[in-house]
């Protein structure tokens, strides 16, 4: 789950919904992950993501596996991509 640093949030039937202020959702990416299988590939991706200084990410087998970042400050698409490959795996597309 991400960090509590969301504007407004709420229960549905569905689970908790964020609201995020237009800056934060400045902040928020969507990874699509190619090659997660299961618990330790998204522990490894999780891992690999959130040692990038001003990264907080969230990494489920949703969509055949994603990756939710919250970045802190700017960084790059390309280090993202890096950091992903790093843990063995390959980013298909960003969704900014």
């Amino acid at each position: 789950m991400m960090s509590d640093k969301t504007n407004t949030e709420f229960q549905t039937e569905y689970g908790v919904c964020y609201f995020f202020s237009q800056e934060e959702r400045r902040m928020i990416k969507t990874l699509m992950v190619q090659g997660m299988k299961g618990i330790e590939s998204t522990g490894a991706v999780s891992d690999a993501l959130n040692n990038v200084d001003g990264i907080e990410a969230d990494v489920s087998m949703k969509h055949g596996g994603e990756a939710v970042v919250r970045l802190t400050k700017n960084i790059s698409n390309d280090t993202l991509k890096s950091a992903v490959k790093d843990a063995g795996y390959n980013v298909t597309e960003i969704f900014e």
